[in-house]
């Protein structure tokens, strides 16, 4: 099972709740040898530093203007649309709400938004979703 996780949250933190949540939970993952992949083509986002080049696909920024964000979030968008359809996961997890781009995203390649949860038992976890298969889902 292959896991894409978008760039949203990582091109506006450099720290913060969300970032570290979903840095921790893939650290998990990873650490279960889950093949999960973040794409943030530009990002300054200090946590996916701290990634393989293997488990990311993007160039860290140390810094840029706010002012020029919906500029990034344009490249990102058309950027990693193009890398996560060659990727071809079974599963899309939004690290940020947009509805109108990740309805986009989600219809062009029939992904079901899928909230990962932290949960204590991982091995559980992982069994559910290495159960979970797309044709059991009515879109």
């Amino acid at each position: 099972m292959k896991i894409a996780v978008n760039y949203s949250i990582f091109y506006q933190q450099r720290f913060g709740g969300i970032s570290n949540y979903f840095f921790n939970l893939y650290k998990k993952l990873f650490s279960k040898r889950v093949d999960c992949k973040f794409f943030a083509p530009l990002h300054q986002n200090n946590y996916l530093k701290e990634l393989d080049n293997d488990k990311i696909s993007g160039i860290h920024l140390q810094y840029f203007p706010s002012i020029i964000n919906p500029i990034i979030d344009q490249i990102n968008y058309k950027i990693s649309n193009f890398q996560i359809k060659r990727y071809n996961p079974d599963i899309l997890h939004l690290s940020y709400y947009d509805q109108k781009k990740n309805t986009r995203i989600l219809k062009e390649k029939k992904f079901v938004p899928y909230m990962i949860l932290f949960l204590k038992d991982f091995q559980n976890f992982l069994l559910t979703i290495k159960n979970y298969t797309m044709r059991n889902m009515k879109l």
